[in-house]
């Protein structure tokens, strides 16, 4: 049996990451999947940065529920979140992901900034924050681990 992950270990987890897989659906219940940068909160909060003109954005705004993954794929280790999305329009919340986004993105002399984001000519930049009501970790790195090992359910 495993030892139980806290919160706190999974917000580390997270802290090292920076891309995430969005995936929302269309008003035609269409899925939809989009690889964006991350930062989140210690709370489990996850924070992006698109366009207002961008189908994720479309999507989110006519549905707020939404599944993101974040993985590691040099350790095989996941988070995979349900949650319910949102604008932040709080000026100072809204600089404080932007800079964290950057300096997430510009680490070991390459930088990923300005984001892929700044090739869209339409719409304004939104942040938008996922608040998970559902987080799953996984660990696939053992080859020896079973099921009851590699998943760690966070949230609820």
């Amino acid at each position: 049996m495993h030892s139980k992950l806290s919160r706190k270990d999974i917000y580390n987890y997270l802290s090292s990451l920076s891309i995430a897989v969005l995936a929302t659906v269309d008003e035609n219940n269409k899925p939809h999947s989009a690889t964006m940068f991350f930062a989140g909160d210690e709370n489990l909060n996850f924070f992006l940065m698109t366009k207002s003109t961008t189908q994720k954005y479309l999507n989110c705004e006519k549905n707020k529920n939404v599944a993101l993954t974040v993985i590691d794929p040099h350790i095989i280790k996941t988070a995979q979140v349900q949650g319910t999305i949102e604008r932040i329009t709080d000026k100072e919340i809204t600089t404080k992901v932007i800079v964290a986004l950057e300096e997430k993105n510009a680490v070991g002399g390459i930088s990923y900034w300005p984001p892929p984001l700044s090739k869209i000519e339409k719409g304004e930049i939104v942040v938008l924050k996922v608040t998970p009501v559902w987080l799953r970790y996984a660990d696939y790195s053992s080859p020896t681990s079973k099921e009851k090992e590699v998943f760690h359910q966070i949230i609820p």
